[in-house]
């Protein structure tokens, strides 16, 4: 495989474009059922002057590469002004001071404009994380409006004080509608992330009609999963995880990937949860909290970490929303921000932290061929879930999406636990979907897909197969009968092209 460096890459995709980097004829942005969110925590996404010093315009020179990788969303974790040391000993969203103010260290009020700009652009929408229950303690907010906020500014949570949205005062009920709404019609943000909950979502319903009101969507989803009531203002939550914040990746989460998603539905479905049926379902690679406090020291808490069957089977080919963490998508190593903590709120073994909102991005890593190679690979399947829109989509919980589990009999040693292969489809073809977590064998299993054939589409007796993983594969023509006994090879996992095989299946010839 050949490859280019990473200013190649960025070069590569301002190809076509204007002399400024911008696209002449912008991609539309995508709708809430389409999207892969790709999680940023701006001050230690890029490195201008050393770990920890990402601005909004080091961020924007980042944007080709990102719209080359095939995203099209950001989740911004990281605009506000906040405290520098109050969680893990380093700055973040979450010890949020003045949600009103941007970040000085990051740029003006026009730099963050320029770089939402910019995303639109390349057809990726932006989303802010907004701390919904409230500020830290000694913020200036505290002492000119004492009254909005719990104990008269004494209570609180996560050593915070906390918001009186029981009984809120008029004001600080119309300062953040004021607030969040400002930020899509003046700055283009296209929706928010809301960390723990949405405490008030009657508030979010005005936000959103005061925005509609302009011709503006806003697209809200949650930390947490299916709070009664929010359907109307809430389109989904983070998702599904695949992590413990404390232990790390859980390999038999991701093996059951097809079964999970389709349990999302049946358990809302039973429990009659109010507006949960509208919620769009979610899967969740990876995210900030991994390597929560108690993560092993000697453990990476990124969950992908080169695993092209998690990335693939498990992320990005189902039919799902689907939420990562910067950096999962060429297996980056994970490296401390030099004041990193391992304790919450403490100051210990400083710069051995393993919290992953306090991983730095070592970009040069994508010089080495392992890390060009999960690029590359991350990419591709990236670009097969774009192609294929119309089967890999988020459908709402209340409805039953087209995927379906398959049992597969497993040929020579397969000792170790196999994910579930599974088919997705509608009328006009079918991709199926297989992983192999082995990173010593290729997998190869037998598929009857026979029955399944003539009950999709019982006049078709023709169909073309093709292995839409390895570009320019050519497609061959089977009759239905081959398929009661298909072969499906999955290469092993860790190299390029290996983890996951996903083959397309067409229907071709009406029998008569």
């Amino acid at each position: 495989m050949k490859w280019t460096s990473p200013t190649t890459l960025i070069l590569v995709a301002l190809a076509g474009l204007p002399g400024n980097g911008i696209a002449k004829n912008p991609p539309p942005l995508p709708r809430a059922e389409e999207l892969v969110i790709y999680e940023i925590a701006t001050k230690s996404f890029t490195s201008p002057n050393g770990p920890g010093s990402g601005t909004f315009d080091s961020l924007r020179k980042r944007i080709p590469y990102l719209a080359d990788l095939g995203i099209n969303a950001v989740w911004l974790s990281g605009h506000s002004r906040s405290d520098p040391s109050h969680f893990y000993n380093i700055r973040t969203q979450y010890a949020c001071i003045e949600p009103d103010r941007f970040d000085p260290s990051m740029g003006t009020p026009d730099d963050f404009r320029k770089m939402v700009d910019d995303f639109h652009r390349h057809g990726i929408r932006v989303f802010l994380d907004v701390i919904t229950h409230g500020v830290l303690k000694g913020s200036p907010m505290i002492e000119r409006h004492p009254d909005w906020f719990q104990g008269n500014g004494t209570k609180g949570s996560w050593g915070m004080i906390d918001y009186q949205w029981n009984d809120a005062p008029e004001p600080l009920e119309a300062w953040w509608v004021k607030l969040w709404t400002d930020m899509a019609l003046k700055y283009g943000v296209d929706g928010f992330r809301l960390d723990t909950n949405a405490k008030r979502p009657d508030l979010w319903r005005k936000i959103q009609a005061k925005c509609a009101d302009r011709g503006v969507e806003i697209i809200i989803f949650n930390e947490s999963l299916f709070e009664k009531g929010y359907g109307d203002v809430i389109r989904f939550a983070q998702g599904f995880r695949y992590f413990d914040i404390q232990t790390g990746f859980d390999p038999e989460r991701a093996r059951k990937a097809p079964e999970n998603l389709l349990a999302q539905g049946e358990a809302e479905r039973k429990a009659k949860t109010p507006g949960a049926e509208s919620f769009l379902r979610a899967v969740e690679l990876s995210c900030h909290d991994a390597g929560w406090e108690g993560f092993p020291a000697n453990k990476n808490p990124y969950v992908v970490q080169g695993r092209r069957w998690v990335f693939g089977y498990a992320g990005v080919l189902l039919p799902s929303i689907v939420v990562m963490m910067s950096g999962e998508e060429f297996d980056c190593d994970f490296r401390p921000l030099p004041r990193l903590a391992s304790g919450l709120y403490g100051a210990e073994n400083v710069g051995k932290g393993r919290w992953l909102y306090g991983s730095w991005i070592d970009w040069d890593q994508l010089n080495r061929d392992e890390k060009r190679a999960m690029f590359e690979d991350a990419r591709r399947l990236l670009a097969i879930r774009r192609e294929y829109a119309d089967l890999i989509h988020s459908v709402p919980i209340g409805e039953t999406p087209r995927l379906k589990p398959l049992s597969v009999a497993w040929i020579g040693d397969a000792s170790e636990k196999m994910p579930t292969p599974y088919l997705l489809w509608n009328d006009r073809r079918a991709l199926l979907v297989a992983g192999n977590p082995s990173t010593n064998r290729d997998a190869v299993a037998e598929a009857n897909l026979e029955s399944i054939l003539s009950e999709l589409w019982p006049k078709v007796d023709r169909f073309e197969l093709q292995d839409v993983r390895t570009p320019n594969s050519a497609p061959t023509e089977k009759r239905r009968e081959a398929f009661g006994h298909l072969r499906i090879r999955i290469g092993k996992d860790g190299i390029s092209g290996g983890g996951v095989a996903i083959l397309r299946i067409r229907p071709l010839k009406q029998v008569d």
